[in-house]
């Protein structure tokens, strides 16, 4: 099996991180959205810091310009805004647009 660099595949990353207190799996666990090339489920784990960097580098240059302030803008409000009982990633995706 090929090793994946995980760091070619971010955009933001996790030195450019609002917050500290990640889950960070093993890179090469089976729950890694970046080695899976895709999302695991619809669930968004907002703990799990490969899925928080994945869901980030998605949505961003979707919809604004995808640079440090504002991954971390989506970062914080998903931290802190996006009502906890939303957990399926594309309500979440909606809630911070509408509330960008």
């Amino acid at each position: 099996m090929n090793k994946i660099n995980i760091r070619n595949y971010m955009k933001y990353g996790k030195i450019q991180m609002l917050y500290r207190d990640y889950k960070w799996s093993n890179p090469e666990d089976h729950d890694n959205p970046y080695l899976k090339k895709g999302i695991d489920n619809a669930e968004l784990n907002r703990l799990e810091g490969y899925e928080v960097l994945f869901f980030i580098n998605q949505l961003a240059p979707k919809y604004w310009q995808a640079n440090i302030p504002t991954c971390q803008k989506i970062e914080g409000m998903l931290r802190n805004s996006v009502p906890l009982y939303i957990k399926n990633r594309k309500r979440i995706e909606n809630w911070i647009i509408n509330n960008w």
